[in-house]
């Protein structure tokens, strides 16, 4: 996808932190991924490590450039005021006048970057970046969602599990609260006397077991009738790229779950300093009578703190694995930004009705039959 995006600047107001009327206002300039400077890049590495709403390796600059690295339309709205940088928001540009976050569905934190509160005129950012629209799916940070042109269609809980009193404390809390621990041991047994005996492999480097946790993801698709996001090839290159990051404070984590010689899970995420976004875990359906996702995070999070792994995002939205395991939950907002009312309304018309659809009880019927005819259905989202 090219991008569309020319080198511009518009003037952005801003306020202090009392809500004071600005002195000087921001400017803005929109930047592709090639034109980032060393500058921009180093104001933003510093304000991922300092700024605690920013833990997530979804704000980390490794990140936008693995997916700059897998598409051609990635860019860099930089808001700055007498030289300085104040705040940055990357996007990508999925059609001439629409914007993604970085990542689009794949990215399951997004928001402005920034060390210090600023209060952007959305309208002008839109008008000058060229866009008509900017939709996104999860909002972390509370300063789009008042905005005038903003559309919240959903708010969502963001689940995590807090590991930073270590893992005595974190294994009582579960024993306690949840059923996983009394329920799994008798899997976990049979599983060993079938197979043998269980070895986690936490940072494994064999872009091997990558491959098969892919082929494991597809191969559910297909057989839930969900649109197969990693046949799309940035996405499934997305995966491979951040397999090969190695920095400092955001690399690549593949770990795999073995009984005997036999790989039954796997799970590739990323760690950003002392959080792992816990990304795509997979297993073999062969040997899904052992619930071996489930033993697979369990096994994570008790060898966590061999990679100093204080924190594991589990992304948002529900589901029973998480329910299980997640002692602490934020939140995260799905909607757009939109120069338009009518087209606002609209589109949270039509996210609402998806909303319902995947709360029918006919569902999984409704699935079956509309799949077979509509295979591509879902892929407009990955765009």
């Amino acid at each position: 996808m090219a991008s569309t995006s020319a080198f511009s600047t518009a003037r952005i107001a801003r306020t202090d932190n009392r809500g004071a009327a600005p002195a000087r206002p921001l400017d803005l300039t929109v930047l592709r991924a090639a034109e980032i400077d060393a500058a921009t890049q180093a104001k933003w590495h510093q304000w991922q490590h300092t700024n605690k709403r920013l833990v997530s390796g979804y704000f980390h600059p490794d990140f936008y450039h693995a997916v700059a690295n897998v598409r051609d339309d990635l860019e860099l709205a930089v808001f700055h005021s007498a030289g300085t940088i104040q705040a940055l928001l990357p996007f990508q540009r999925v059609s001439q006048h629409v914007a993604h976050p970085a990542g689009g569905m794949m990215n399951d934190f997004h928001g402005i970057v920034s060390g210090t509160g600023c209060e952007i005129d959305w309208g002008s950012l839109l008008r000058q970046a060229r866009l008509k629209k900017f939709q996104f799916h999860a909002w972390s940070t509370s300063d789009l969602l008042e905005a005038p042109l903003s559309c919240v269609y959903e708010t969502l809980d963001s689940p995590w599990i807090d590991l930073s009193r270590g893992w005595t404390e974190y294994e009582s809390w579960l024993l306690a609260h949840s059923s996983t621990l009394r329920r799994q041991p008798q899997k976990t047994r049979r599983l060993q006397r079938e197979l043998g005996p269980l070895r986690l492999e936490m940072d494994v480097r064999d872009a091997g077991v990558l491959e098969q946790l892919i082929q494991w993801k597809r191969e559910k698709f297909q057989r839930t009738r969900t649109f197969d996001l990693l046949s799309l090839d940035w996405t499934a290159n997305l995966l491979r790229e951040v397999f090969q990051m190695r920095g400092q404070r955001f690399r690549g984590l593949l770990s795999a779950l073995w009984a005997g010689d036999q790989m039954v899970a796997a799970h590739f995420g990323f760690v950003c300093g002392n959080n792992l976004h816990y990304w795509f875990p997979a297993h073999s359906y062969e040997h899904r009578i052992y619930s071996p996702g489930t033993l697979l995070l369990h096994e994570i999070i008790r060898h966590a703190g061999e990679q100093n792994i204080e924190r594991i995002d589990l992304g948002y939205g529900p589901s029973d694995l998480k329910d299980r395991f997640a002692n602490r939950a934020g939140s995260v907002a799905s909607g757009c930004l939109g120069l338009h009312r009518l087209s606002r309304q609209v589109d949270r018309r039509r996210y609402q009705l998806r909303q319902l659809v995947k709360q029918t009880p006919f569902k999984e019927s409704i699935k079956s039959v509309f799949r077979p005819l509509f295979p591509s259905f879902g892929r407009r989202a990955f765009r």
